[in-house]
């Protein structure tokens, strides 16, 4: 029989936490008589952060760094099911670079993507999160460029 848990435990001095795999398994003899026990302990903790990390990259796009399809259709779920809970409208925003295709077609595939490197950081300083695509980034005193009760977004991104 084989024992095996997974503890965690703050370790003060080193300023982290240890994640521990405990495995204990029962020594018996020729007669059956258990003679003992052998236990293994193994710190988790750099395995956990990879996964963490790999995680994270999972969900972005390999070029832009924005979140990818996977993350944007978990986003919206849980948005919508929200918009549900709440009884709230959900207003979904969708960006098009005008004239991309024409872009791509003249400067070729490796100019599309230097041009979507480029956009990306201005989407991602704009857009900060899902709740708040809503309204700029910085707040407008122009109310042309806010969110309508009831309407569509009015502001324009600049890129």
């Amino acid at each position: 029989m084989v024992v095996m848990g997974l503890l965690w435990c703050d370790l003060p001095f080193a300023g982290r936490r240890a994640y521990i795999v405990a495995e204990a398994t029962r020594i018996y003899d020729d007669a059956g008589q258990m003679i003992g026990v052998m236990e293994t302990v193994i710190d988790r903790r750099r395995a956990i952060d990879l996964e963490a990390k790999l995680r994270g990259i999972a969900g972005l796009d390999g070029l832009t760094g924005l979140a990818n399809r996977r993350i944007f259709n978990d986003a919206l779920a849980a948005e919508g099911r929200q918009s549900i809970r709440s009884a709230t409208p959900l207003s979904l925003l969708v960006i098009d670079i005008d004239h991309f295709k024409q872009y791509n077609d003249s400067f070729g595939h490796q100019g599309g993507d230097q041009y979507l490197i480029a956009v990306a950081p201005r989407l991602a300083r704009t857009a900060r999160s899902p709740r708040n695509l809503n309204r700029p980034a910085e707040p407008s005193p122009n109310p042309q460029n806010r969110m309508k009760p009831g309407g569509e977004p009015t502001f324009r991104i600049a890129v």
